[in-house]
Formats: C-alpha cells, sequence, structure tokens
C-alpha cells in the first residue's frame, strides 16, 4: 500500500515469527512509522496480525492537532482525555478544521492513556491475545497493568528490523531530504570565500534547508584544521585561502533524514590534503563496488578500510564505514557496516556509505553518500560529484 510507511505484509511475517496477535507501539518513532503521526508524544498506535495495512492510533486530545498533517488516509483514530477547543456552532469548516473537531468531540473524556489502550484491545477482541509492545513492558507498567488478562511480550526488536528495508514511499522521502541537503551544500559554497566565519557558513545552509522545505538534523560545516571536530562546530574559525571546507550534515523532510559529507579546498590544497581527500574517495568507492544483496556488512567495511589504505593513507583505520538510515529522531537504522556486524545486505535498504579521516594539525577528509540497494547493486540517492573539489 503506497500509503503506508511499511510494508503489511513484512510486519504480518514478522509478527507471525514472533507469536503475536497485535504490536503496540509506544514510542514516537513507532507510531509514526505505523501511522505517519508526526508529533506523537503520548499516542499510541496498534496494529493487528490478521489485518496488518490497517493500524489504529490512539492519541490524547492535546496532539489532535496534528492529525491534518501527514495521516495515513483513513487511519481509524480514538483519542482520550481533556483539552479546550471551541466551536461555533454557525462556523464553516474546512475538512482540516472537520477531522479534528470531529475527533474532539468524540474524545474518550472518561478514559487515560493506559484505559483508552485497554479500551481499544477489548474493541478489537483481543483481550486474551498475545500482545508484544515495541519495549521492555517493564517500561510502562500502567499500560500492562491496564491489559489484565493478555499475554504481553517485549517485542522490541520487531520495527528496528522491519525497518532495516524501505518501502518506496519512505524511499521518496529519503531522497528528497539528500536533495535538500545537497542543494544546501551547494548554496553554502556559493558563498564560501576568504574571510567568511563558520558561523556564517553554517547559518547559510540552516537558511537554505529551510528554503528548499526541509528541517535541520545537522549543520556541521567546518573550516581549516577544525574539520578535525566531526560534527563541532567552532563558530570563530576563518576560511583562509588554501583551507579545507567540510561538510557532514542532513536535512528532515517528512519524519526521514539525511546524512551526507563532502569536502571542497579554497584554493589549492597541500599534496597530503589532495592525497588523503582521495584516498577516502576511492575507499568509498570500494565498498560501492561490492554493495549488492548477499554481501556481508563485515566484507564492505574490510574492503573501504584496504583500498583506503591502498590508495593513501596507509595507516587508515575506522570503526565502521556507514550505517542505515530512516525516521528522523530515532538514531541511525541497523545494519552498521562494521568489523563486528553479523548482518547480510538485503534489498530495500538505504545505506550512508562513509570514509571520514580526521587527523589534528591537517583536519578532516570525508565522503558520504545515501544509496538504496536494488536487486542487483544500489542506486543512488545523493547525486552531488563523488570527488574533491577546489574552488
Amino acid at each position: 500500500m503506497r500509503e503506508l510507511l511499511y510494508d503489511p505484509d513484512r510486519l504480518a511475517q514478522a509478527m507471525a515469527d514472533s507469536g503475536l496477535d497485535a504490536l503496540v507501539a509506544t514510542q514516537p518513532s513507532g507510531v509514526r512509522y505505523l501511522t505517519r503521526f508526526p508529533k506523537a508524544g503520548r499516542s499510541l498506535a496498534v496494529v493487528t496480525r490478521d489485518d496488518p495495512a490497517h493500524p489504529q492510533l490512539l492519541v490524547p486530545a492535546v496532539e489532535l492537532d496534528y492529525l491534518v498533517e501527514d495521516l495515513v488516509p483513513g487511519l481509524v483514530h480514538r483519542a482520550w482525555g481533556e483539552f479546550v477547543r471551541e466551536l461555533d456552532d454557525d462556523a464553516v469548516l474546512d475538512d482540516n478544521q472537520r477531522l479534528v473537531a470531529a475527533a474532539h468531540a468524540d474524545r474518550r473524556r472518561d478514559l487515560d492513556r493506559p484505559a483508552m489502550l485497554a479500551n481499544s484491545i477489548a474493541v478489537l477482541g483481543l483481550g486474551n491475545a498475545r500482545i508484544g509492545f515495541d519495549v521492555a513492558p517493564v517500561t510502562e507498567p500502567g499500560l500492562v497493568d491496564a491489559l489484565d488478562g493478555a499475554d504481553v511480550a517485549d517485542a522490541s526488536p520487531v520495527i528496528p528490523r522491519l525497518r532495516m528495508c524501505k518501502t518506496a514511499l519512505e524511499v521518496e522521502r529519503l531522497q528528497e531530504a539528500a536533495r535538500i541537503a545537497e542543494a544546501a551544500i551547494s548554496a553554502t559554497v556559493a558563498v564560501a570565500t576568504a574571510g567568511v566565519t563558520q558561523a556564517e557558513l553554517a547559518s547559510e545552509f540552516r537558511v537554505a534547508v529551510a528554503r528548499e522545505g526541509g528541517l535541520l538534523r545537522v549543520d556541521s560545516v567546518s573550516v581549516g584544521t577544525a574539520t578535525v571536530f566531526g560534527n563541532a562546530n567552532v563558530p570563530t574559525s576563518v576560511l583562509e585561502k588554501g583551507q579545507l571546507l567540510r561538510f557532514d550534515v542532513g536535512a528532515i523532510y517528512a519524519g526521514y533524514q539525511s546524512d551526507l559529507s563532502r569536502c571542497f579546498n579554497l584554493g589549492e590544497p597541500t599534496e597530503k590534503v589532495r592525497r588523503y581527500a582521495n584516498a577516502v574517495i576511492a575507499g568509498q568507492g570500494a565498498a560501492l563496488d561490492m554493495l549488492r544483496p548477499g554481501v556481508r556488512t563485515a566484507d564492505l567495511f574490510a574492503a573501504a578500510v584496504a583500498e583506503t589504505r591502498k590508495a593513501g593513507i596507509p595507516h587508515y583505520a575506522r570503526t565502521h564505514v556507514g550505517h542505515g538510515i530512516g525516521l528522523a529522531g530515532a538514531g541511525y537504522d541497523a545494519p552498521l557496516l562494521g568489523p563486528n556486524d553479523s548482518h547480510v545486505i538485503e534489498e530495500g535498504m538505504v545505506l550512508c556509505v562513509e570514509t571520514p579521516y580526521y587527523e589534528f594539525g591537517m583536519g578532516g577528509v570525508q565522503i558520504e553518500d545515501m544509496v538504496v540497494v536494488t536487486a542487483t547493486g544500489w542506486h543512488p540517492l545523493s547525486r552531488l560529484p563523488r570527488q574533491f573539489s577546489v574552488l
């Protein structure tokens, strides 16, 4: 179903494998994944194994306004609790106002969060079912106690496992998040002249992200030797001729995040900087060359490190060379492209493949791209040239 962020068939199979009749999402990321509801605080989502394509949203009255932003079309939603919204009997309402006004009028003022869940489970006929939570049940004692008679289980691995492989709708959102970040990189490069401060560059990046229709995730635009500091910014650092300009940035679009990196040099770089920058590009390329379903993540890591060493940084070392990416605010998705990761690449994974290098006194060089794994290889979601450019 194109309107869902998840694949209902995969969800049903995952629930069957875990022996679950229903899954309850208690965390904002899980609620959004199942319902697209964008501002979940205390909201819950419930989905059953027998009807995996029709989740239900349980929302406190105070959060009802966000029904207008990004809801699955036709989603069943039920509200509880109290919040003050007035309605003039003579008012003419548009569709969004009618949606929220109706949900507000139908709210169960007599119920709280646990009672709302218990009521919904009873309505679904799951009073004696096996119900999985997306967190350890001990962290939600009120909800567990309210489901008296149900068999409550820890199903915290289910949603993260599903999130590893993206649906078409997720890929569309991730690609737009990448486009926004890349447009902001280009806009910032355009004002990167001698004498500009890091604060001014980061400000331009943030404005460009907003102008392109995104929200900011990371604004790490670093200059000179301060490029060694990863994602930390040094606002007073000043870009001068011959210095590095490094982007390790991201934007958010419709709940999905991007993570990209490019390096530039203002004027001619030193021989060492050029060699090291090209070496990390070669290392990333080695990982991309072997990226396809069935390849072990640890083997991708080994290939990237070996090629980076061969291409010009003989002592190159890393803890990982990439990671999965998806929903904003939920950390990175699995897998991790590291030496001890046990995953095998699957079709539909969206990965950030990166080869950073940091050296005090010189700075940092890096390249990072977003790709979606296809049946035979991969397709780029980021489009900037994979090169070290001189400005």
